[in-house]
Protein backbone atom coordinates (compact mmCIF):
# COMPACT_ATOMS: atom_id res chain seq x y z
CA UNK A 1 0.00 0.00 0.00
CA UNK A 2 2.66 2.49 -0.45
CA UNK A 3 1.97 4.52 -3.00
CA UNK A 4 -1.44 5.27 -1.30
CA UNK A 5 0.37 5.96 1.77
CA UNK A 6 1.83 8.48 -0.55
CA UNK A 7 -0.72 10.41 -1.86
CA UNK A 8 -2.58 10.18 1.38
CA UNK A 9 0.56 11.97 3.09
CA UNK A 10 0.59 14.69 -0.04
CA UNK A 11 -3.13 15.17 0.51
CA UNK A 12 -2.72 15.85 4.27
CA UNK A 13 0.13 18.13 3.61
CA UNK A 14 -1.76 20.20 1.41
CA UNK A 15 -5.19 19.92 3.65
CA UNK A 16 -2.77 21.26 6.13
CA UNK A 17 -1.71 24.64 4.12
CA UNK A 18 -5.56 24.55 3.21
CA UNK A 19 -6.29 25.94 6.49
CA UNK A 20 -3.37 28.01 7.18
CA UNK A 21 -4.77 29.89 4.20
CA UNK A 22 -8.20 30.13 5.40
CA UNK A 23 -9.72 27.96 2.82
CA UNK A 24 -13.33 27.51 2.37
CA UNK A 25 -15.75 24.41 2.97
CA UNK A 26 -15.87 24.31 -1.23
CA UNK A 27 -11.87 24.52 -1.39
CA UNK A 28 -11.61 21.63 1.48
CA UNK A 29 -14.26 19.72 -0.43
CA UNK A 30 -11.91 19.88 -3.86
CA UNK A 31 -8.66 19.07 -2.80
CA UNK A 32 -10.76 16.26 -0.99
CA UNK A 33 -12.35 14.70 -4.04
CA UNK A 34 -9.16 15.07 -5.62
CA UNK A 35 -7.31 12.89 -2.90
CA UNK A 36 -9.64 10.37 -3.98
CA UNK A 37 -9.24 10.47 -8.05
CA UNK A 38 -5.85 10.44 -7.25
CA UNK A 39 -5.82 7.63 -4.84
CA UNK A 40 -8.76 5.82 -6.19
CA UNK A 41 -8.08 5.51 -10.45
CA UNK A 42 -10.99 2.92 -11.28
CA UNK A 43 -13.63 5.17 -9.96
CA UNK A 44 -16.43 4.66 -12.19
CA UNK A 45 -17.26 6.97 -14.93
CA UNK A 46 -20.02 5.80 -14.85
CA UNK A 47 -21.31 7.25 -11.00
CA UNK A 48 -19.39 10.67 -10.65
CA UNK A 49 -19.12 12.92 -7.88
CA UNK A 50 -22.54 15.16 -8.26
CA UNK A 51 -21.59 18.15 -6.96
CA UNK A 52 -24.25 20.57 -5.67
CA UNK A 53 -25.42 22.08 -8.46
CA UNK A 54 -25.88 19.19 -9.87
CA UNK A 55 -28.57 17.39 -7.49
CA UNK A 56 -31.84 19.37 -7.31
CA UNK A 57 -33.31 15.53 -6.39
CA UNK A 58 -31.36 16.20 -2.68
CA UNK A 59 -32.99 19.76 -2.40
CA UNK A 60 -35.13 20.56 1.10
CA UNK A 61 -36.08 23.87 2.90
CA UNK A 62 -31.76 23.70 4.25
CA UNK A 63 -30.56 23.99 1.27
CA UNK A 64 -28.52 21.37 -1.09
CA UNK A 65 -25.91 18.50 -0.07
CA UNK A 66 -22.10 18.98 -0.81
CA UNK A 67 -21.52 16.38 -3.05
CA UNK A 68 -23.64 13.12 -3.73
CA UNK A 69 -21.55 9.58 -4.75
CA UNK A 70 -23.37 6.69 -5.20
CA UNK A 71 -25.60 5.88 -1.46
CA UNK A 72 -22.97 8.66 -0.13
CA UNK A 73 -23.86 12.11 0.56
CA UNK A 74 -21.61 14.34 1.73
CA UNK A 75 -21.39 17.40 3.82
CA UNK A 76 -18.05 19.33 3.87
CA UNK A 77 -16.91 21.74 7.07
CA UNK A 78 -14.24 23.36 7.57
CA UNK A 79 -13.73 22.24 11.09
CA UNK A 80 -15.73 19.73 12.98
CA UNK A 81 -16.13 21.58 16.60
CA UNK A 82 -19.20 21.30 18.78
CA UNK A 83 -21.60 24.07 16.67
CA UNK A 84 -20.45 23.13 13.12
CA UNK A 85 -21.00 19.32 13.89
CA UNK A 86 -24.41 19.97 15.19
CA UNK A 87 -25.37 21.48 12.08
CA UNK A 88 -23.90 19.02 9.83
CA UNK A 89 -25.69 16.35 11.44
CA UNK A 90 -28.91 18.51 11.08
CA UNK A 91 -28.30 18.66 7.26
CA UNK A 92 -27.57 15.42 7.18
CA UNK A 93 -30.84 14.01 8.60
CA UNK A 94 -32.59 16.39 6.24
CA UNK A 95 -30.64 15.03 3.38
CA UNK A 96 -31.34 11.48 4.31
CA UNK A 97 -34.98 11.40 5.01
CA UNK A 98 -35.54 12.65 1.65
CA UNK A 99 -34.25 9.62 -0.17
CA UNK A 100 -35.96 6.40 -1.02
CA UNK A 101 -35.45 3.78 1.08
CA UNK A 102 -33.22 6.33 3.70
CA UNK A 103 -31.39 3.57 4.86
CA UNK A 104 -30.06 2.49 1.28
CA UNK A 105 -28.22 5.90 2.05
CA UNK A 106 -25.00 6.87 4.29
CA UNK A 107 -24.23 10.78 5.39
CA UNK A 108 -20.97 11.07 5.65
CA UNK A 109 -19.55 14.86 7.65
CA UNK A 110 -15.90 15.69 7.54
CA UNK A 111 -13.51 18.39 7.18
CA UNK A 112 -11.40 16.32 5.14
CA UNK A 113 -9.56 14.69 7.55
CA UNK A 114 -12.32 13.59 10.16
CA UNK A 115 -14.86 11.50 8.13
CA UNK A 116 -18.04 10.54 9.95
CA UNK A 117 -20.43 8.28 8.97
CA UNK A 118 -24.30 8.89 9.85
CA UNK A 119 -27.45 6.54 8.85
CA UNK A 120 -30.90 6.87 9.66
CA UNK A 121 -31.72 3.68 12.13
CA UNK A 122 -35.72 3.39 12.39
CA UNK A 123 -36.28 7.17 11.34
CA UNK A 124 -33.64 8.60 13.86
CA UNK A 125 -29.56 9.64 12.28
CA UNK A 126 -27.05 7.52 14.21
CA UNK A 127 -23.55 7.62 13.93
CA UNK A 128 -22.51 4.37 12.68
CA UNK A 129 -19.06 4.81 12.20
CA UNK A 130 -15.71 6.85 11.92
CA UNK A 131 -12.49 7.25 10.32
CA UNK A 132 -9.18 9.59 10.77
CA UNK A 133 -6.87 10.00 7.81
CA UNK A 134 -3.30 9.44 9.52
CA UNK A 135 -0.86 8.47 6.88
CA UNK A 136 0.71 6.15 9.34
CA UNK A 137 -2.47 4.11 9.16
CA UNK A 138 -2.39 3.69 5.34
CA UNK A 139 -3.67 0.10 5.39
CA UNK A 140 -6.27 0.74 7.51
CA UNK A 141 -7.71 4.10 5.48
CA UNK A 142 -6.97 2.32 2.22
CA UNK A 143 -9.78 -0.76 3.49
CA UNK A 144 -11.91 1.78 5.06
CA UNK A 145 -12.11 4.35 1.95
CA UNK A 146 -12.83 1.34 -0.32
CA UNK A 147 -15.50 -0.51 1.58
CA UNK A 148 -17.58 2.95 1.93
CA UNK A 149 -16.92 4.42 -1.11
CA UNK A 150 -15.64 2.47 -4.06
CA UNK A 151 -16.36 -1.31 -4.39
CA UNK A 152 -13.37 -2.36 -6.20
CA UNK A 153 -13.46 -5.25 -8.53
CA UNK A 154 -11.78 -8.36 -7.91
CA UNK A 155 -10.60 -8.18 -4.25
CA UNK A 156 -8.70 -11.10 -2.53
CA UNK A 157 -11.07 -11.58 0.18
CA UNK A 158 -10.67 -11.05 4.12
CA UNK A 159 -12.53 -11.30 6.55
CA UNK A 160 -12.11 -8.14 8.35
CA UNK A 161 -13.51 -6.64 4.53
CA UNK A 162 -16.64 -9.24 4.56
CA UNK A 163 -17.72 -7.66 7.95
CA UNK A 164 -17.29 -3.85 6.45
CA UNK A 165 -19.00 -4.54 3.28
CA UNK A 166 -21.71 -7.10 4.69
CA UNK A 167 -21.90 -6.16 8.79
CA UNK A 168 -23.93 -3.95 10.49
CA UNK A 169 -22.52 -0.55 9.57
CA UNK A 170 -22.89 -1.87 5.87
CA UNK A 171 -25.56 -0.21 3.95
CA UNK A 172 -25.97 -3.80 2.49
CA UNK A 173 -27.26 -5.37 5.98
CA UNK A 174 -29.39 -2.50 6.78
CA UNK A 175 -31.47 -3.12 3.74
CA UNK A 176 -31.35 -6.97 3.79
CA UNK A 177 -32.70 -6.21 7.44
CA UNK A 178 -35.62 -3.90 6.33
CA UNK A 179 -36.49 -6.35 3.87
CA UNK A 180 -36.30 -9.53 6.30
CA UNK A 181 -38.76 -7.45 8.61
CA UNK A 182 -41.12 -7.16 5.95
CA UNK A 183 -41.08 -10.89 5.08
CA UNK A 184 -41.26 -11.41 8.94
CA UNK A 185 -44.18 -9.44 8.96
CA UNK A 186 -46.49 -11.90 6.72
CA UNK A 187 -44.75 -14.67 7.92
CA UNK A 188 -44.56 -14.93 11.60
CA UNK A 189 -48.13 -15.78 12.13
CA UNK A 190 -47.76 -19.00 10.16
CA UNK A 191 -47.67 -22.58 12.47
CA UNK A 192 -44.22 -23.36 10.80
CA UNK A 193 -42.53 -20.49 11.10
CA UNK A 194 -43.53 -20.18 14.62
CA UNK A 195 -42.58 -23.63 15.29
CA UNK A 196 -39.52 -22.60 13.53
CA UNK A 197 -38.80 -19.97 15.71
CA UNK A 198 -39.55 -21.73 18.95
CA UNK A 199 -37.21 -24.05 18.33
CA UNK A 200 -34.05 -21.84 17.62
CA UNK A 201 -34.96 -19.57 21.02
CA UNK A 202 -34.85 -23.30 22.65
CA UNK A 203 -31.25 -23.77 21.07
CA UNK A 204 -30.22 -20.91 21.95
CA UNK A 205 -31.21 -21.13 25.58
CA UNK A 206 -29.01 -24.02 26.25
CA UNK A 207 -26.18 -21.37 24.64
CA UNK A 208 -26.95 -19.09 26.56
CA UNK A 209 -28.71 -20.59 29.73
CA UNK A 210 -32.14 -18.97 29.15
CA UNK A 211 -34.42 -17.22 26.57
CA UNK A 212 -32.24 -14.47 24.94
CA UNK A 213 -33.30 -14.69 21.26
CA UNK A 214 -35.98 -12.38 20.15
CA UNK A 215 -37.40 -11.29 16.82
CA UNK A 216 -34.41 -8.87 15.71
CA UNK A 217 -31.95 -10.81 16.88
CA UNK A 218 -33.73 -14.23 15.13
CA UNK A 219 -33.84 -11.56 11.95
CA UNK A 220 -30.10 -10.96 12.34
CA UNK A 221 -29.46 -14.16 12.06
CA UNK A 222 -31.40 -15.27 9.22
CA UNK A 223 -29.40 -12.70 7.24
CA UNK A 224 -26.62 -14.23 8.25
CA UNK A 225 -27.63 -17.78 7.30
CA UNK A 226 -28.61 -16.22 3.79
CA UNK A 227 -25.37 -14.40 3.28
CA UNK A 228 -23.52 -17.63 3.68
CA UNK A 229 -25.66 -19.79 1.28
CA UNK A 230 -25.51 -17.37 -1.30
CA UNK A 231 -21.10 -16.72 -0.83
CA UNK A 232 -21.23 -20.55 -1.05
CA UNK A 233 -23.34 -20.72 -4.27
CA UNK A 234 -21.09 -17.89 -5.66
CA UNK A 235 -17.53 -19.69 -4.81
CA UNK A 236 -18.93 -23.11 -6.09
CA UNK A 237 -20.59 -22.16 -9.51
CA UNK A 238 -18.17 -18.93 -10.09
CA UNK A 239 -21.57 -16.63 -11.16
CA UNK A 240 -24.79 -15.08 -9.25
CA UNK A 241 -27.91 -17.76 -9.31
CA UNK A 242 -30.52 -17.54 -11.18
CA UNK A 243 -34.07 -17.07 -10.67
CA UNK A 244 -34.80 -20.37 -10.49
CA UNK A 245 -32.32 -21.30 -8.14
CA UNK A 246 -33.16 -18.57 -5.80
CA UNK A 247 -35.75 -20.46 -4.01
CA UNK A 248 -33.64 -23.73 -3.87
CA UNK A 249 -30.67 -21.51 -1.84
CA UNK A 250 -33.52 -20.79 1.20
CA UNK A 251 -34.63 -24.83 1.32
CA UNK A 252 -31.17 -26.39 0.05
CA UNK A 253 -32.92 -27.75 -2.93
CA UNK A 254 -30.40 -26.05 -5.03
CA UNK A 255 -27.68 -27.31 -2.96
CA UNK A 256 -28.71 -30.58 -3.29
CA UNK A 257 -28.80 -30.20 -7.56
CA UNK A 258 -25.17 -29.80 -6.84
CA UNK A 259 -24.69 -32.95 -5.04
CA UNK A 260 -24.31 -31.21 -1.38
CA UNK A 261 -26.90 -33.16 0.55
CA UNK A 262 -26.64 -31.57 3.78
CA UNK A 263 -25.48 -27.91 3.37
CA UNK A 264 -28.63 -26.29 3.86
CA UNK A 265 -31.14 -28.49 5.49
CA UNK A 266 -34.84 -27.31 6.27
CA UNK A 267 -32.99 -25.24 9.19
CA UNK A 268 -34.72 -22.31 11.53
CA UNK A 269 -33.94 -20.00 8.42
CA UNK A 270 -35.78 -21.61 6.06
CA UNK A 271 -38.91 -19.59 6.73
CA UNK A 272 -38.39 -16.80 4.62
CA UNK A 273 -38.98 -18.87 1.27
CA UNK A 274 -41.43 -18.05 -1.13
CA UNK A 275 -40.68 -14.65 -1.03
CA UNK A 276 -40.33 -11.91 -3.60
CA UNK A 277 -38.36 -9.41 -1.24
CA UNK A 278 -36.01 -12.38 0.00
CA UNK A 279 -35.50 -13.04 -3.53
CA UNK A 280 -34.70 -9.67 -3.65
CA UNK A 281 -32.22 -9.96 -0.76
CA UNK A 282 -30.47 -13.05 -2.08
CA UNK A 283 -30.20 -11.60 -5.60
CA UNK A 284 -28.27 -8.12 -4.43
CA UNK A 285 -25.84 -9.91 -2.32
CA UNK A 286 -25.06 -12.05 -5.48
CA UNK A 287 -24.56 -9.24 -6.68
CA UNK A 288 -22.09 -7.00 -4.48
CA UNK A 289 -20.52 -10.35 -3.85
CA UNK A 290 -19.78 -11.07 -7.61
CA UNK A 291 -18.85 -7.21 -8.09
CA UNK A 292 -16.61 -7.34 -5.54
CA UNK A 293 -14.48 -10.41 -5.01
CA UNK A 294 -12.24 -12.66 -6.53
CA UNK A 295 -13.17 -16.13 -4.75
CA UNK A 296 -10.69 -18.28 -6.36
CA UNK A 297 -8.61 -16.41 -3.66
CA UNK A 298 -9.96 -17.59 -0.03
CA UNK A 299 -7.49 -18.30 2.43
CA UNK A 300 -8.82 -17.53 5.56
CA UNK A 301 -12.27 -18.08 7.53
CA UNK A 302 -14.15 -14.95 5.99
CA UNK A 303 -17.27 -14.93 8.23
CA UNK A 304 -15.83 -15.11 11.50
CA UNK A 305 -15.95 -11.41 12.24
CA UNK A 306 -19.29 -11.42 10.55
CA UNK A 307 -20.54 -14.00 12.97
CA UNK A 308 -19.20 -12.70 15.78
CA UNK A 309 -20.54 -8.95 15.00
CA UNK A 310 -24.23 -10.23 14.24
CA UNK A 311 -24.23 -13.35 16.46
CA UNK A 312 -25.90 -11.12 19.95
CA UNK A 313 -22.61 -9.62 20.94
CA UNK A 314 -23.40 -8.08 24.14
CA UNK A 315 -24.25 -11.55 25.09
CA UNK A 316 -21.51 -13.35 23.89
CA UNK A 317 -19.08 -10.55 25.55
CA UNK A 318 -20.68 -11.14 28.70
CA UNK A 319 -20.25 -15.08 28.65
CA UNK A 320 -17.05 -14.96 27.31
CA UNK A 321 -17.69 -16.46 24.61
CA UNK A 322 -15.06 -15.42 21.75
CA UNK A 323 -13.28 -17.40 18.61
CA UNK A 324 -9.54 -18.72 18.16
CA UNK A 325 -7.88 -16.46 15.56
CA UNK A 326 -6.52 -18.14 12.07
CA UNK A 327 -2.75 -18.11 13.56
CA UNK A 328 -3.41 -20.07 17.00
CA UNK A 329 -5.52 -22.75 14.86
CA UNK A 330 -2.87 -23.15 12.37
CA UNK A 331 -0.06 -23.61 15.50
CA UNK A 332 -2.08 -25.73 17.47
CA UNK A 333 -3.06 -28.06 14.46
CA UNK A 334 0.76 -27.87 13.51
CA UNK A 335 1.72 -28.99 17.12
CA UNK A 336 -1.02 -31.41 16.88
CA UNK A 337 0.49 -33.30 14.06
CA UNK A 338 -0.84 -31.79 10.34
CA UNK A 339 1.94 -31.80 8.25
CA UNK A 340 3.90 -28.38 7.85
CA UNK A 341 5.11 -29.59 4.26
CA UNK A 342 4.11 -31.77 1.37
CA UNK A 343 4.03 -35.35 2.39
CA UNK A 344 5.27 -38.05 0.70
CA UNK A 345 2.88 -40.99 -1.11
CA UNK A 346 1.81 -43.27 0.04
CA UNK A 347 -0.01 -40.56 2.97
CA UNK A 348 1.94 -41.22 6.18
CA UNK A 349 -0.63 -40.82 8.88
CA UNK A 350 -2.28 -37.53 9.31
CA UNK A 351 -4.04 -36.76 12.41
CA UNK A 352 -7.71 -37.00 12.34
CA UNK A 353 -10.03 -34.05 14.01
CA UNK A 354 -13.08 -33.75 15.67
CA UNK A 355 -14.27 -30.25 16.85
CA UNK A 356 -16.72 -30.48 19.85
CA UNK A 357 -18.00 -27.09 19.92
CA UNK A 358 -16.44 -25.55 16.19
CA UNK A 359 -18.40 -21.80 16.21
CA UNK A 360 -17.87 -20.81 12.47
CA UNK A 361 -15.50 -23.43 12.30
CA UNK A 362 -11.79 -22.38 12.14
CA UNK A 363 -10.11 -25.26 13.17
CA UNK A 364 -11.64 -27.14 10.23
CA UNK A 365 -11.08 -24.47 7.77
CA UNK A 366 -7.52 -24.27 8.46
CA UNK A 367 -7.17 -27.94 8.67
CA UNK A 368 -8.18 -28.37 5.17
CA UNK A 369 -5.62 -25.31 3.64
CA UNK A 370 -3.04 -27.62 5.69
CA UNK A 371 -4.08 -30.58 4.04
CA UNK A 372 -4.04 -28.55 0.61
CA UNK A 373 -0.37 -27.22 1.52
CA UNK A 374 0.39 -31.07 2.86
CA UNK A 375 -0.36 -32.37 -1.14
CA UNK A 376 -4.04 -33.23 -0.58
CA UNK A 377 -6.27 -32.33 -3.66
CA UNK A 378 -8.96 -33.36 -5.86
CA UNK A 379 -11.06 -36.42 -4.48
CA UNK A 380 -8.77 -37.38 -2.32
CA UNK A 381 -9.08 -34.30 -0.30
CA UNK A 382 -12.36 -34.12 -0.49
CA UNK A 383 -12.76 -38.04 0.87
CA UNK A 384 -10.27 -37.44 3.49
CA UNK A 385 -12.09 -34.63 4.77
CA UNK A 386 -15.05 -36.46 4.83
CA UNK A 387 -13.87 -39.49 6.74
CA UNK A 388 -11.07 -37.74 9.22
CA UNK A 389 -12.80 -34.03 9.82
CA UNK A 390 -15.81 -33.24 12.03
CA UNK A 391 -17.50 -30.59 13.60
CA UNK A 392 -20.19 -30.35 16.49
CA UNK A 393 -21.78 -26.94 17.78
CA UNK A 394 -25.23 -26.60 20.15
CA UNK A 395 -25.94 -22.68 18.19
CA UNK A 396 -27.85 -23.48 15.10
CA UNK A 397 -26.31 -20.19 13.32
CA UNK A 398 -22.83 -21.49 14.26
CA UNK A 399 -23.48 -25.13 12.11
CA UNK A 400 -24.77 -23.18 9.26
CA UNK A 401 -21.48 -21.04 9.31
CA UNK A 402 -19.04 -23.73 10.05
CA UNK A 403 -20.34 -25.98 7.20
CA UNK A 404 -20.44 -23.02 4.69
CA UNK A 405 -16.51 -22.58 5.87
CA UNK A 406 -15.87 -26.06 5.00
CA UNK A 407 -17.36 -25.75 1.76
CA UNK A 408 -15.11 -22.73 0.99
CA UNK A 409 -12.13 -24.48 2.58
CA UNK A 410 -12.59 -27.27 -0.04
CA UNK A 411 -13.56 -24.77 -3.04
CA UNK A 412 -12.59 -26.03 -6.31
CA UNK A 413 -11.33 -29.52 -5.05
CA UNK A 414 -15.10 -29.81 -4.33
CA UNK A 415 -16.96 -28.43 -7.12
CA UNK A 416 -14.66 -30.87 -9.40
CA UNK A 417 -15.57 -33.74 -7.18
CA UNK A 418 -18.54 -35.24 -9.16
CA UNK A 419 -19.80 -37.22 -6.60
CA UNK A 420 -22.33 -36.17 -3.27
CA UNK A 421 -21.26 -35.11 -0.27
CA UNK A 422 -22.50 -34.63 3.09
CA UNK A 423 -20.79 -31.80 4.95
CA UNK A 424 -19.54 -33.55 8.06
CA UNK A 425 -20.50 -30.90 10.90
CA UNK A 426 -23.63 -31.65 13.02
CA UNK A 427 -25.79 -29.77 15.58
CA UNK A 428 -25.47 -31.28 18.76
CA UNK A 429 -24.91 -30.20 22.38
CA UNK A 430 -21.17 -32.17 23.02
CA UNK A 431 -20.92 -31.68 26.68
CA UNK A 432 -24.47 -34.07 27.03
CA UNK A 433 -24.51 -36.10 23.89
CA UNK A 434 -26.57 -38.17 25.22
CA UNK A 435 -30.04 -36.41 25.19
CA UNK A 436 -31.74 -34.55 22.54
CA UNK A 437 -30.60 -31.30 22.40
CA UNK A 438 -34.11 -29.60 22.26
CA UNK A 439 -36.07 -29.84 25.47
CA UNK A 440 -39.49 -31.03 23.54
CA UNK A 441 -41.94 -30.46 26.29
CA UNK A 442 -40.22 -26.60 26.33
CA UNK A 443 -40.34 -26.11 22.48
CA UNK A 444 -43.50 -27.77 22.17
CA UNK A 445 -44.42 -24.99 25.25
CA UNK A 446 -42.78 -22.13 22.91
CA UNK A 447 -44.71 -22.75 19.97
CA UNK A 448 -47.90 -22.93 21.92
CA UNK A 449 -48.45 -26.63 20.88
CA UNK A 450 -49.65 -29.57 23.12
CA UNK A 451 -46.57 -32.01 22.41
CA UNK A 452 -47.54 -35.34 21.21
CA UNK A 453 -47.88 -38.46 23.34
CA UNK A 454 -45.98 -41.72 23.37
CA UNK A 455 -43.14 -39.90 21.17
CA UNK A 456 -39.41 -40.91 22.08
CA UNK A 457 -37.26 -38.17 23.63
CA UNK A 458 -34.00 -39.73 22.12
CA UNK A 459 -32.77 -42.00 19.03
CA UNK A 460 -29.95 -44.07 19.51
CA UNK A 461 -26.74 -43.93 16.79
CA UNK A 462 -25.02 -47.90 16.53
CA UNK A 463 -21.77 -47.65 17.20
CA UNK A 464 -20.27 -48.59 13.89
CA UNK A 465 -21.85 -45.91 12.07
CA UNK A 466 -19.21 -43.88 13.52
CA UNK A 467 -16.23 -45.85 11.53
CA UNK A 468 -18.72 -45.07 7.97
CA UNK A 469 -19.48 -41.29 7.93
CA UNK A 470 -21.98 -41.33 4.56
CA UNK A 471 -23.80 -44.13 6.34
CA UNK A 472 -23.88 -41.91 9.34
CA UNK A 473 -25.10 -38.69 7.39
CA UNK A 474 -27.27 -40.95 5.55
CA UNK A 475 -29.51 -41.63 8.77
CA UNK A 476 -29.78 -38.70 10.34
CA UNK A 477 -30.79 -37.39 7.28
CA UNK A 478 -33.54 -39.87 7.30
CA UNK A 479 -34.40 -38.99 10.95
CA UNK A 480 -34.67 -35.47 9.69
CA UNK A 481 -36.79 -36.17 6.60
CA UNK A 482 -39.68 -38.42 8.27
CA UNK A 483 -39.84 -35.48 11.31
CA UNK A 484 -41.91 -33.52 8.66
CA UNK A 485 -45.15 -33.04 10.13
CA UNK A 486 -46.72 -33.75 6.57
CA UNK A 487 -45.77 -37.56 7.97
CA UNK A 488 -48.64 -38.66 10.37
CA UNK A 489 -46.83 -41.16 13.52
CA UNK A 490 -47.40 -44.83 11.74
CA UNK A 491 -46.44 -43.32 8.11
CA UNK A 492 -43.36 -41.98 8.94
CA UNK A 493 -42.19 -44.76 11.54
CA UNK A 494 -43.08 -47.13 8.38
CA UNK A 495 -40.84 -44.71 6.16
CA UNK A 496 -37.90 -44.60 8.77
CA UNK A 497 -37.49 -47.99 9.27
CA UNK A 498 -37.51 -48.87 5.57
CA UNK A 499 -34.98 -46.43 5.08
CA UNK A 500 -32.93 -47.80 7.66
CA UNK A 501 -32.99 -50.93 6.04
CA UNK A 502 -32.20 -49.72 2.51
CA UNK A 503 -29.14 -48.62 4.21
CA UNK A 504 -28.53 -51.79 6.24
CA UNK A 505 -28.79 -50.88 9.72
CA UNK A 506 -31.41 -52.88 12.08
CA UNK A 507 -34.11 -50.28 13.16
CA UNK A 508 -34.22 -51.81 16.49
CA UNK A 509 -30.82 -50.74 17.12
CA UNK A 510 -31.96 -46.93 17.11
CA UNK A 511 -33.89 -47.31 19.82
CA UNK A 512 -37.11 -46.03 17.86
CA UNK A 513 -39.13 -49.85 18.33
Amino acid sequence: MGEFGEILRDYLETLAKLRAQGASEDGIRDAFLQFLRTAFPRLSAAEPFWLEKHIPALRVRGGFADTLYGDLIFEFKRRLDDASRRKGQEELQRYLSNQTPPDRYFGILTDGEMLEVYALRDGELTKVDELKLDAEKADECHLWLDCYLFHEKNLVPTANDVALRFGERSPTFWHSLRLLRSVWQRAKDTPSVQTKFAEWQSLLSIVYGSLVGDEELFLRHTYLALFARVLAFVVIQRRAPNESELDGLVTGETFERLGLDNFVTDDFFAWARDDAETATLLRSLATHLTASYDLSAINEDLLKELYQELVDPQTRHDLGEFYTPDWLAELTLRKAGFPSSPVPRPTPLVPSLLDPACGSGTFLFTAIRLLREAGFQGAELVNFCASHLAGVDVHPLAVTIARTNFVLALGDDLRAYGKHFSVPIFMADSLNLSEVPVDLNSLAKLAGKKRQPNLPTAFHLPAGLASQPEKLNDAIDALLAFADPKYDETDARKGFKAQLENLGIPPEQMGFW
